[in-house]
């Protein structure tokens, strides 16, 4: 009796002991917990130019322009292309994609922004009091601020305060990018979240995954006036060898290239890239480990070193 009484008691001091243990893991395997923790290690990247008023001829045109539309475009910068990225490195080193920095066709880019602008007012000249020689007059404004525009990248940050990387890093093959948060004159580099890069050996098809990044937000933000990250849930379908070499089914749209595939342990197992758009959940990610293969390869291999 007492030896069964003994181990009763056993019994339930382990449980005791056990349980918070089970309810521990039990949270970090929720997509809330693992989008609470490093949301804000996911940052918007972005290329940019800036509409110097300057280049305007009829300024107050434009001004209707932005009335109408709530939205600004004198004197501010416009993303002409985004993606997504994270910190790995409390310097301000984060990843991205490479075709998310790419500015090769920049020219291109011009003048399929010039052509999506001019067909929005034409769209809308009924919310206008405009007429033929004055839509004519912001038209050539709107070329000649784009043609003379300025470029930048910018890195914003889930506070939506905002940073001009430097590229240190580009492989067009592989489509990776590692860049550097610059601060401002006097300005430090904000604490910033980071994440864990996981070994992908101990990947498997099924499990599940996490796709935290800022899909379409010219959409979003059009629509909610808001900024934060968006997260979707899948699992892994394939593990291929090629650079694409995680096929899972956490949808990602644009805007998520180059932001981070976490496994609900909270560790980063891959990389977004892109999605098969003739077919439905085909997305992949760059696996983690050859990105740590690639940076370890390079000059800035103790950005990954433990201090």
């Amino acid at each position: 009796m007492k030896r069964f009484i003994i181990s009763l008691c056993f019994f339930y001091a382990m449980a005791a002991c056990s349980s918070p243990f089970r309810l521990i893991a039990q949270e970090m395997a929720q997509p809330s917990a693992v989008f609470d923790l490093y949301q804000e290690a996911v940052v918007m990247v972005s290329q940019n130019l800036r509409f110097d008023s300057q280049y305007a001829r009829n300024p107050e045109h434009i001004k209707e322009v932005e009335k109408v539309f709530d939205t600004k475009i004198l004197d501010s910068y416009v993303p002409i292309a985004t993606g997504s990225g994270f910190f790995i490195n409390a310097d301000g080193y984060l990843l991205t994609n490479n075709h998310v920095v790419d500015n090769t066709e920049l020219q291109v880019t011009k003048k399929v922004l010039y052509r999506s602008m001019v067909r929005a007012i034409n769209d809308s000249l009924h919310k206008f009091s405009f007429t033929t020689r004055q839509v004519d007059r912001i038209e050539e404004d709107f070329w000649s601020m784009i043609e003379k525009a300025q470029f930048q990248y910018q890195v914003r940050l889930n506070d939506k305060s905002v940073y001009v990387p430097e590229i240190l890093l580009k492989d067009e093959k592989n489509d990776m990018a590692l860049l550097q948060i610059k601060p401002v004159g006097n300005e430090k580099i904000p604490m910033v979240k980071l994440v864990v890069l996981a070994d992908n050996k101990n990947l498997k098809v099924g499990e599940n995954v996490i796709a935290i990044g800022y899909p379409i937000p010219g959409i979003l933000e059009t629509l909610f006036k808001d900024h934060q990250p968006t997260l979707t849930v899948g699992y892994v379908s394939a593990l291929r060898n090629e650079n694409w070499g995680i096929q899972h089914t956490a949808s990602i749209s644009p805007g998520n290239s180059g932001g981070p595939l976490f496994n609900f342990s909270g560790s980063v197992v891959g990389m977004n890239v892109a999605r098969i758009t003739d077919a439905s959940s085909m997305y992949f990610s760059i696996p983690a480990q050859r990105i740590v293969d690639w940076i370890m390869g390079s000059a800035y291999a103790s950005i990954l070193v433990k201090k």
